[in-house]
């Protein structure tokens, strides 16, 4: 399938249309999912806990920020409140033009809310704004960036100092399917059991793999895919050769996403350090919506301190027009309504200083943001 996102945000996307063909006598087919490209979105449409920007005048006589410390962000800044839907919202920043905020996770049976602001000012009185309807939506993901014009520039960090790989496990359980995972010439394999889920499969690869002496290996933090890390920091581990596959006749499926274990970097992902081809990154992104249950550690205004968890809708991404495998998506240890999600890069990608990245959930795209890349 050939995923098409239009360059614009938002509802302006609409309007493009799209349609599909294939040459005379030809025996592929294809079908476009409409006559308009769909799915694009208002960023006011607010998944549940997301982080909100509420922008006015005389909204606070002053100015303050959330301490950073305590279990729970406060709801009051600089003598004012944000009220939604009658509740007092937790704060992150209040200005006078300016308010920070999150929108709870709670309403999942409304399709809107009212949201006004509260301020007591410096000589006593009291004002409130008129209040506004904010349409709510399960999830509507966006990717946080840089300052500029857009496309911004994400705020992207290389994933690990230590190359890497993934082995993606697919396909059904068949008792006797043997699956191997190969680095250079050592081979591992695990014996498939009647009893087996593709996430036991995965434990087993991992266990097998981790017996060799230049590699170490991982359960990936969402879907059933096999990590691969060099023992080795930098350079010295980088290309190291791997490779995956089964039994004839097997139902199960191994693919290699790569050739060889590569990247190895840290810090954050600038002009002057590319992200490579082929790269696992960290980008962090508000809007995800609610996680998978139980929900340790998930709470509105609460700084997550649960377990890794994954949104309950699927996040999928494309970077420079390719998919982008995401490994990760789950709420930021001590942050607030901030989820990190890794992705690893096509090593098929070009060289571009501004690659463009969106990550979707269901109909709802995020905004369009970039990342230098370079080919290795």
């Amino acid at each position: 399938a050939v995923e098409l996102t239009s360059r614009k945000e938002g509802t302006a996307g609409n309007s493009i249309t799209l349609a599909a063909s294939v040459s005379s006598n030809a025996k592929i087919t294809a079908t476009a999912s409409g006559a308009n490209l769909a799915g694009g979105q208002d960023a006011a449409r607010i998944g549940l806990g997301s982080l909100i920007t509420i922008y006015g005048k005389n909204l606070s006589d002053g100015m303050g920020s959330e301490p950073g410390t305590g279990k729970y962000l406060p709801h009051e800044i600089a003598n004012t409140r944000v009220y939604i839907d009658g509740s007092a919202a937790h704060l992150l920043f209040v200005s006078p033009t300016q308010i920070n905020a999150q929108m709870p996770i709670g309403f999942t049976d409304a399709s809107s809310v009212s949201l006004y602001v509260w301020t007591r000012h410096a000589d006593g009185t009291v004002t409130v704004t008129t209040p506004v309807a904010v349409t709510l939506v399960p999830e509507n993901p966006g990717i946080f960036a840089e300052a500029g014009a857009e496309p911004r520039q994400a705020v992207a960090m290389h994933g690990s100092p230590f190359a890497s790989g993934t082995v993606s496990v697919d396909g059904s359980v068949k008792a006797g399917d043997v699956g191997t995972i190969k680095i250079e010439d050592r081979s591992y394999t695990y014996t498939v059991k009647s009893t087996d889920t593709l996430s036991t499969v995965v434990d087993g690869l991992v266990a097998a793999v981790n017996k060799d002496p230049k590699v170490s290996a991982a359960p990936a933090g969402v879907f059933t895919r096999v990590r691969l890390f060099a023992r080795k920091a930098g350079a010295a581990g980088q290309g190291i050769k791997y490779s995956a596959s089964v039994n004839s006749g097997a139902k199960l499926l191994l693919t290699a996403t790569s050739a060889a274990l590569c990247c190895a970097n840290t810090g954050q992902v600038t002009k002057n350090s590319p992200a490579i081809a082929g790269e696992t990154i960290t980008v962090y992104a508000t809007g995800l919506g609610l996680i998978q249950t139980p929900m340790t550690g998930y709470e509105t205004g609460r700084r997550y301190d649960g377990p890794i968890n994954s949104p309950v809708e699927f996040v999928s991404s494309l970077a420079g027009g390719k998919t982008a495998n995401v490994l990760l998506a789950s709420p930021l240890p001590g942050s607030v309504g901030i989820f990190q999600v890794q992705l690893e890069l096509n090593s098929d990608l070009p060289t571009d200083p501004a690659t463009q990245l969106t990550i979707a959930q269901n109909i709802y795209v995020s905004n369009i943001v970039t990342i230098p890349v370079k080919k290795p």
